[in-house]
C-alpha cells in the first residue's frame, strides 16, 4: 500500500516540463496590471504583526505540524477569510441571467452554447515555470516572484499509514491545499485563459452574450477552478474555443476534462424539512432517540436580543443573503454584476424602483423578493446632489421608515435639494409650508455639508453604528419582518381598559377627523403596570385625509411620542380595526396612506414595541378625550409628567382605572 501511495502522488505532482515557446503563446495576451506604487507595498519589509495574520489566516483544523498541533492551537479564534469587492456568488448569479437568456434565444437560426471546464485536480497540476512567466508578465517585481517561488517550491510530503509516517514526496509543480496564499495564485494563473480568450474575441474569433445593446459582453465566467464559456452554437466558433483551450492546457496542465453545461435546474429547498430536521437533532438525547421538544423550534430562531438562541432560520438567512445581492448592485453600481442586470431590468432607473419585468429570471425573482428587507434598512444621507425625492424617498431620521408623512399633490416630485438655500442652510419657512411640525424639527438636525459630499444610501441597521451592510443585520430584519407579516391573528379586543403586565405598558391613542377642513386631531396616554400615567399628548395636524388616515397617523405619533421617555415593552391600543389590521398584513398599501403604514410597521420592528391591538371605544375613553380635547385648542399640547395634568385629564384618567 505504502508503495502504491508513493507512486500515485509522485506521479500526480511530476512536473510537465513545458518549453518556453509554449509558455509564451499561453501568455501572449496577458497585460502588465501591476503597477510600481504596488510593487513597493508588496516589497515593504515584513512586520510581525503582518505573520501573525498570515498565520491566523491557515485553516485551525487542517495539516498539523510535526508537533500533532493544528492552527487551532495557536490562534484559538475563528478564521475569518477577506476578500476584495467582487465575491464568486456575483458569477453564480451571472451565469443564471445568461443561462436565461441563452435558453430564449436559441429559438432563433443561430443559437449559443454555455461549456462547463472541470480542471482535474487543478490546484496539483500548475506547472510552477507558468506560475512564474505570468506573474512577470503581469508586472511583480522580481524579487517578490522569487520569494514567492521559494514558498511555492519548498514544500514535501509525508504520509501516515497505521499510525506511522513514511516516505517522502518533493513534488515539481502545483499548489498546496489549505494554504491561503494558493487560491491567489491560482487566481494568477487563471488570468492566462481569461487573456486568451479575451484576446479571441477581440479579434471576433468567437462571440459571447451580449443580452442588451449596452448590456457588456461575457465570454467566461470562473469559479474558482471551474470556469464556463459562452459561445455561438457554430462549428467555427466550437473549433476557436476548442483551440484557445489547447493553448492554455499545453502551457498549464497537463490534463483538462470538459464537458458540455447542463440546463441550470431551479434549487428546491426544502426549508421546513430541514428545519425539522435541526430541531429533531437539537433535542435528541445522548443515545440518539427521540425525546421531547421542550420550546418552539420558532421560538429557539429568534434573535438573542429578542429572547431566543440565535439559530437561523432557512427562509429567513435564505432572504438576507438575496439582500446582501441588493446591497452589492447598490454599493457597486459599476460592477459586472450590476451592470448586466440594469441593461436587463432596470436601464433607466435603480434597483430599488425596478419592476419584476417581462420573462424575468430566476435570479431577478429571487433578488426582487430579497429587496423587500432591504428596503427597511436604507436611508439617504442628505449631500449636494439632487438625488433625493423629498416625499417618497427616506431621509428623515429619526422618523420610523424615514419617509414623510405627506405624500401626493403637488409636491410629489419635490428634491429635497429645493429646501436647502444658496448659503447651505435649510429654508425653514418652506419647511413649514410642506412638512408637520414634528418633521420638521427632525429635519433641521440634519447637518448640511458645505460641498463635496454626495447623496448616499447607508444602511441604518448596523449595531456598531459604522452604517455598514452585514448578512446578520439583516436577518434579523428579515426575522421581524416575515413575523410581522404572518402574526394576522393578533387582533385583541377589549371592553374596558385593562392594566398590563409588570414591566411592560400601554399606549391608548385615538383621533378625530374633520374631512372637509382637512384637520386631524390626535389623542395618545402612557401607563404602566399600576395605571400611573408616564406622559399624555394632544395634536393638531393639517392634512387632507380620511378617517383612517387620522387612525393611523395617531398609531405614529403615540410610537415616536413614546420614544422620548425611553420605554420598553410598550403595547399600542387602537378602536380601529382597520388599523390594526393595515400594520398586521403583508399587503402593501399603494395610496396615500401606504407611507404612514410602513413607517408604523417599521417602528414596531424595535425591540421596544410589542405590537398594535384592537379595544373597542370603551376601553379607549382616555386617548378619545383628549383628541376632543385638541379640537377647541390652536396649539398641540404634550404632557411628559402626569403631575402636569389639568384638572379634567385627572378626573378622566381615574374614571378609566376604576370603572
Amino acid at each position: 500500500m505504502a508503495g502504491t501511495i508513493l507512486h500515485y502522488f509522485n506521479t500526480l505532482f511530476e512536473s510537465s516540463n513545458l518549453s518556453t515557446q509554449t509558455i509564451e503563446a499561453a501568455l501572449g495576451g496577458v497585460e502588465v496590471s501591476v503597477k510600481n506604487n504596488v510593487n513597493d507595498v508588496l516589497l515593504v519589509p515584513f512586520s510581525s504583526e503582518k505573520i501573525r495574520v498570515a498565520a491566523f489566516q491557515l485553516n485551525p483544523s487542517k495539516a498539523p505540524g510535526p508537533d500533532g498541533f493544528t492552527m487551532f492551537f495557536f490562534s484559538k479564534s475563528m478564521v475569518l477569510g477577506r476578500r476584495g469587492g467582487r465575491l464568486i456568488t456575483d458569477n453564480v448569479r451571472i451565469g443564471f441571467e445568461c443561462m436565461h437568456w441563452i435558453r430564449h434565444h436559441n429559438k432563433r437560426k443561430i443559437g449559443y452554447a454555455a461549456l462547463k471546464l472541470d480542471m482535474s485536480k487543478a490546484y496539483y497540476r500548475v506547472e510552477w515555470n507558468y506560475l512564474e512567466s505570468i506573474m512577470l508578465k503581469m508586472g511583480f517585481h522580481l524579487r517578490w516572484v522569487n520569494l514567492i517561488m521559494r514558498c511555492v517550491t519548498s514544500v514535501s510530503y509525508s504520509f501516515r499509514v497505521n499510525q506511522s509516517i513514511f516516505g517522502e514526496v518533493k513534488p515539481k509543480r502545483g499548489l498546496r491545499q489549505g494554504d491561503p496564499l494558493s487560491p491567489y495564485l491560482f487566481a494568477i494563473c487563471a488570468q492566462g485563459l481569461s487573456a486568451i480568450f479575451h484576446q479571441a474575441t477581440t479579434n471576433k474569433l468567437f462571440r459571447g452574450v451580449k443580452i442588451a445593446n449596452n448590456f457588456p459582453m461575457v465570454s467566461h465566467l470562473f469559479f474558482a477552478d471551474d470556469s464556463i464559456i459562452f459561445f455561438r452554437a457554430t462549428v467555427q466558433e466550437c473549433l476557436q474555443v476548442k483551440g484557445c483551450l489547447q493553448r492554455y492546457k499545453r502551457a498549464q496542465f497537463s490534463s483538462l476534462r470538459d464537458r458540455v453545461f447542463k440546463r441550470i435546474n431551479d434549487p428546491l429547498f426544502n426549508f421546513y424539512e430541514i428545519e425539522k430536521h435541526c430541531a429533531n437533532f437539537w433535542w435528541r438525547n445522548s443515545l440518539g432517540k427521540r425525546s421531547m421538544h421542550w420550546a418552539r423550534w420558532t421560538s429557539l430562531c429568534k434573535p438573542k436580543q429578542l429572547g431566543g438562541l440565535g439559530f437561523w432560520r432557512m427562509i429567513e438567512f435564505n432572504k438576507a443573503l438575496l439582500a446582501k445581492q441588493v446591497w452589492r448592485v447598490i454599493q457597486f453600481h459599476n460592477s459586472l454584476l450590476a451592470r448586466i442586470l440594469k441593461a436587463r431590468y432596470f436601464k433607466f432607473s435603480n434597483i430599488m424602483d425596478a419592476p419584476r419585468g417581462s420573462n424575468p429570471s430566476y435570479i431577478w425573482q429571487s433578488i426582487i423578493w430579497g429587496r423587500e428587507i432591504i428596503a427597511k434598512g436604507i436611508q439617504w444621507r442628505v449631500g449636494d446632489d439632487k438625488n433625493i425625492a423629498a416625499f417618497k424617498d427616506a431621509w428623515i431620521p429619526g422618523l420610523g421608515l424615514g419617509k414623510s408623512t405627506m405624500v401626493g399633490g403637488e409636491m410629489h416630485d419635490k428634491k429635497v435639494a429645493e429646501f436647502i438655500g444658496p448659503n447651505g442652510c435649510w429654508k425653514v419657512g418652506d419647511l413649514q409650508m410642506c412638512f408637520p411640525t414634528f418633521e420638521v424639527e427632525q429635519i433641521l438636525n440634519i447637518p448640511l455639508n458645505s460641498g463635496g459630499i454626495i447623496d448616499r444610501r447607508f444602511w441604518k441597521w448596523d449595531s456598531k453604528d459604522r452604517w455598514a451592510y452585514s448578512v446578520y443585520s439583516e436577518f434579523i430584519v428579515a426575522h421581524k419582518v416575515l413575523t410581522t407579516s404572518s402574526s394576522s391573528d393578533g387582533v385583541d379586543i377589549q371592553l374596558r381598559w385593562v392594566k398590563p403586565r409588570q414591566g411592560q405598558f400601554l399606549l391608548d391613542v385615538d383621533a378625530a377627523v374633520d374631512e372637509v377642513r382637512g384637520i386631524f386631531w390626535l389623542g395618545a396616554i402612557i401607563r404602566d403596570h399600576r395605571g400611573i400615567s408616564i406622559g399624555a399628548s394632544a395634536r393638531k395636524i393639517r392634512s387632507p385625509g380620511s378617517v383612517f388616515g387620522g387612525e393611523i397617523r395617531v398609531v405614529l405619533h403615540g410610537l415616536l411620542f413614546s420614544k422620548r421617555f425611553n420605554l420598553s415593552k410598550v403595547e399600542v391600543f387602537s378602536d380601529s380595526i382597520n388599523v390594526v389590521q393595515s400594520v398586521y398584513s403583508s399587503a402593501d398599501c399603494l395610496g396615500p396612506d401606504g407611507v404612514v403604514i410602513d413607517q408604523v410597521k417599521y417602528l414596531l420592528m424595535g425591540d421596544i414595541f410589542i405590537g398594535v391591538s384592537h379595544v373597542r371605544r370603551q376601553a379607549n375613553s382616555v386617548a378619545h378625550a383628549l383628541a376632543k380635547f385638541s379640537c377647541f385648542y390652536s396649539q398641540s399640547i404634550d404632557w411628559i409628567d402626569a403631575s402636569c395634568f389639568p384638572s379634567w385629564l385627572q378626573e378622566v384618567v381615574s374614571s378609566d382605572i376604576f370603572s
